[in-house]
Order: structure tokens, then sequence, then C-alpha cells
């Protein structure tokens, strides 16, 4: 009887220290996870920033554009 107590302690034991170790890698799991997203969230920032100066670029060619045609349109005397 005592043979099969100190076997099931052991056992007992043994599963205890896998779960231990399989929270331990959980636990890295999270944080590389959590670490990941905080990234990401930085980078979809930046992508936002990009995204808007550069769009903001496209206006100002536009516009800068259309202002030069303009000039050369009344320097042209075309208006008249």
């Amino acid at each position: 009887m005592n043979v099969q107590a100190t076997n099931a302690t052991q056992t007992k034991e043994r599963l205890y220290t896998q779960l231990a170790g399989s929270i331990s890698r959980l636990a890295k799991a999270t944080s590389q996870t959590a670490d990941l997203c905080e990234n990401l969230q930085y980078d979809l920032l930046a992508m936002r920033v990009f995204a808007g100066l550069d769009a903001a670029k496209c206006v100002m060619r536009q516009q800068t554009s259309s202002h030069w045609e303009l000039i050369l349109f009344f320097r042209t005397g075309l208006w008249q």
C-alpha cells in the first residue's frame, strides 16, 4: 500500500511540474503576443501618418499645379 501511495505522489508531482512548465510557456507566449500587438499598433499609426502625409502632398501638388495653370492662363491673355 505504501508503494502505491509513493507512486501516486510521484505521478502527481510529475504532473504538477508539467503543468507549471506549461503555464510558464503560456505566460511567455502571452507576453510576446502583447509585445507584438503593441508593435502592430505603432506600425498602424505610422502607416496612417504616412498615408496622411502622402495625401496632403498630392493635394498640394494639385493646388500648386492649378495655381500655376491660372498664372499661365492670365499671363497668356487667353482669358480676354
